[in-house]
């Protein structure tokens, strides 16, 4: 994992987050137990994630930049009993549980090696809360069995390997982070995530993947969209091999626009699906498409059916 200058080796990685598992099994967390998770963007971001999962607790992401109104109402609906974050937001996140923060130096006491997993397929990996139809917030729930085959579909469809560099893009609080994360580390690549200032401009952020040697790229549509509005005046670095879409309707305009100007080569994919169904559930290739009145969303994943209602 990078993040500017900083890394993490795998095996650093994995320590760390064991210690983080122990230091949270003490505390009570095991299978069924939610905790909150709310850091910004960094190397301790994911060492969270990992450590929540291995002490068998359900993480869920809460965003600190939220209203506290929203925050509250989270921690209250998905139960958590114990909230981990940094000492540098121990003021955003309202919170009357169990506060673990991240960069506690009694935490680096803790053991390293791996613990001893008791956590099945059918118990909670994460909460993800969605806006709703309605507006209201509600909490979708992903179990360990779930994600892992979303994991092992995606990995042979993406063709990703130890050699490819992951941009993680989305916020915790999206589920395209799960698609960004997991397939990448199972594969023994290298995922880096992007600084907040990247996404400034479309020349700044093709600039920061070809320094950073990125290879894939899992982009909100939207910002592809704003990608494209500039893609005859940039340059797609010659090491992005594959393009990931998701969260709204590609628009036949761009991806014309895309074709006229970015090579073949690079891969372009279009996904969809709810969060309920676990990150994607169609997925098509688009890259040399010849798109009528509007874009398809693929086909169904493997394993999945899709329904067609009046």
């Amino acid at each position: 994992v990078t993040y500017g200058n900083q890394q993490l080796t795998y095996q650093q990685l994995n320590q760390r987050a064991n210690q983080l598992a122990y230091y949270l099994r003490q505390l009570g967390v095991g299978p069924a137990v939610g905790v909150g998770l709310s850091l910004e963007r960094s190397l301790e971001m994911v060492i969270g994630l990992l450590g929540i999962l291995k002490a068998g607790g359900a993480y869920v992401p809460l965003d600190p930049h939220y209203p506290q109104e929203r925050l509250a109402m989270m921690i209250a609906d998905a139960q958590i009993a114990v909230l981990v974050t940094h000492s540098t937001l121990r003021t955003r996140v309202p919170s009357k549980v169990q506060r673990v923060e991240i960069d506690n130096e009694e935490i680096a006491r803790y053991p390293q090696n791996n613990l001893l997993g008791d956590v099945t397929a059918n118990q909670l990996a994460y909460i993800i809360y969605t806006s709703g139809s309605t507006g209201t917030p509600k909490g979708v729930m992903i179990e360990h069995g779930a994600l892992t085959s979303f994991c092992r579909t995606m990995i042979p469809i993406y063709s990703l390997t130890a050699q490819d560099r992951v941009l993680q893009f989305a916020n915790l609080s999206f589920d395209a982070a799960v698609e960004e994360i997991y397939p990448c580390l199972l594969t023994g690549a290298t995922l880096v995530l992007r600084t907040p200032d990247m996404i400034d401009s479309p020349s700044q952020f093709w600039q920061r993947c070809q320094a950073w040697g990125v290879t894939v790229l899992d982009l909100p549509t939207a910002y592809w969209h704003e990608l494209v509005n500039e893609v005859h005046a940039t340059t797609v670095p010659a090491g992005i091999r594959l393009v990931i879409l998701g969260g709204e309707a590609a628009q036949v305009n761009r991806l014309l626009t895309w074709q006229r100007f970015v090579s073949p080569q690079v891969r372009l994919i279009n996904t969809y699906g709810p969060t309920e169904a676990t990150v994607v559930a169609t997925l098509g290739e688009i890259t040399t498409l010849e798109p009528q009145n509007s874009i398809p969303i693929g086909q169904v994943l493997p394993g999945t059916s899709a329904y067609v209602l009046d």
